[in-house]
């Protein structure tokens, strides 16, 4: 450990910060295979509901619980971390919501919305293992479909209300 790392500190950083990147790798590999010509508000809200549904059933609604640790008693720099690798996530998405936001809107305020629509995207556990609760292996529900649908609407919502173009 210390010829690699040079101490116990050194090991816990590079643990966390390769943890949130494969978290955050997450992000954009979902991105990166959608086509980005210029997306229409339908492919959007598509992308959306692929996301919160593989969401609900991959358990992706739990952050790694390292990171959970680091963000309530953090023992070095972790948000000067998190903030400068999302900010490449958060340019793609800015990119991808643009259809969504009038081209007036300040670059801050669309910032602020890709980061509203990578969390709305993603349910939080109290959704997702309440969604996995009703509908279980039920993939092709008609209800867990409507469910999704709502919660994309949601987070398009969410989108468009700093300033939406739809």
């Amino acid at each position: 450990m210390n010829y690699h790392f040079g101490n116990k500190e050194a090991l816990y950083k590079e643990v966390v910060e390769v943890t949130f990147r494969d978290f955050n790798l997450d992000f954009t590999t979902e991105l990166s295979e959608f086509d980005f010509g210029s997306p229409s508000p339908e492919q959007i809200r598509q992308f959306a509901k692929a996301r919160i549904l593989t969401g609900v059933r991959a358990k992706r609604h739990f952050p790694p619980r390292l990171l959970g640790w680091e963000i309530l008693a953090p023992r070095f720099g972790l948000k000067a971390m998190m903030e400068e690798r999302l900010e490449a996530t958060e340019a793609r998405f800015m990119l991808f919501l643009a259809p969504l936001l009038s081209p007036a809107l300040p670059a801050e305020q669309r910032a602020i919305a890709a980061r509203w629509f990578l969390v709305a995207t993603l349910p939080p556990p109290p959704v997702a293992l309440g969604l996995r609760k009703q509908f279980g292996d039920q993939p092709e529900s008609d209800d867990l479909a409507r469910a999704v649908d709502g919660l994309a609407s949601a987070a398009i919502a969410g989108v468009t209300a700093f300033g939406g173009t739809a």
